[in-house]
């Protein structure tokens, strides 16, 4: 199982704000893989969910009425997901299709796999291009890349941390300095992206495709503003926060006007990550160049200069 364990890791985003797909179901057959459960209980679970990679990675199995009555499946620990159907009756026959998982039990000091198959009606073929797509992504080497950094403390001691940089979890030690998000949705609202800078990297995540992309603040190069204009009643909002906290929300009080721009940072000598639409993009460069510092012996804010490029 390549996902580290969730006591080393903090999601970026309250779960609150994830899309979290659940259904009606019908448990049709399990294995005896439940030692501590009986026939009775396990049938009674009327209801699964599965919560997203970007969680806790679970599909959880559950009792409606009994709050305490539930099954966890680590997607990663699924060995086998299948669509199967059963054909009912002698003259209308009729075909079902059910899911038929196998999958390893943390719990279980039995070897043997378990399996459960479920019964989810119209929405069968749904929930299972849903668990393939998640256990796929749970299973890529890539999304769980892992790096380790190196910096300076307050103390000047120098300190090593291991980080998973394309994955939106927080390790040891990292906070969120600045982001801006979108969301979607009215009453619950669900993020559909995030730009941060943490004291480790510079990350953009897409909750949609579940993919990210980074630059570790050792590797950052440079920083470019560039399209700086005057608006008015823009949307853009940003958030500083962490050991920043000092400095105030930027919001856009109505009526009034800011300065928005593009903040580009530089990597491998190219633009590699680019926030669109920041407010007090020149702010935001500043606090990058003085975060950056913590990576660099005796570093002095020139050193690592920022371009500014007028629109």
């Amino acid at each position: 199982m390549l996902r580290p364990a969730l006591e080393q890791l903090r999601p970026m985003i309250s779960p609150k704000m994830l899309e979290m797909p659940s259904y009606e179901i019908e448990i049709v057959d399990f294995s005896s893989g439940f030692p501590n459960r009986s026939a009775a209980e396990i049938r009674n679970l009327r209801h699964i969910e599965l919560h997203p990679l970007e969680w806790d990675g679970l599909i959880v199995l559950s009792n409606p009425k009994e709050a305490q009555e539930q099954i966890e499946i680590p997607v990663g620990n699924i060995i086998d997901i299948q669509l199967i159907s059963e054909t009912k009756g002698h003259i209308m026959k009729k075909e079902d299709l059910m899911i038929q998982i196998i999958y390893r039990d943390n719990n279980s000091s039995s070897s043997q796999d378990n399996i459960i198959k479920i019964k989810l009606d119209k929405h069968v073929d749904e929930f299972f291009q849903l668990i393939r797509s998640t256990r796929q992504k749970e299973l890529d080497g890539e999304y769980w890349t892992y790096r380790s950094l190196t910096f300076q403390t307050d103390n000047n001691q120098r300190r090593k941390i291991g980080i998973y940089p394309l994955a939106p979890f927080l390790v040891e030690g990292e906070e969120i300095i600045w982001h801006q998000m979108k969301t979607e949705g009215i009453l619950h609202k669900r993020v559909v992206w995030i730009e941060a800078l943490t004291n480790y990297r510079v990350y953009y995540y897409d909750y949609k495709q579940h993919a990210g992309i980074m630059v570790l603040l050792p590797e950052l190069e440079d920083v470019v503003v560039n399209n700086q204009r005057r608006v008015t009643n823009t949307n853009s909002v940003a958030f500083y926060s962490g050991s920043y906290r000092n400095l105030s929300d930027i919001r856009n009080p109505n009526g009034t006007s800011m300065t928005v721009g593009d903040v580009v940072f530089i990597a491998e000598d190219k633009p590699y990550i680019t926030f669109r639409q920041v407010a007090d993009p020149h702010g935001l460069a500043s606090v990058v160049k003085l975060t950056k510092c913590m990576y660099i012996d005796n570093c002095e804010i020139k050193t690592f200069e920022t371009s500014i490029i007028k629109s």
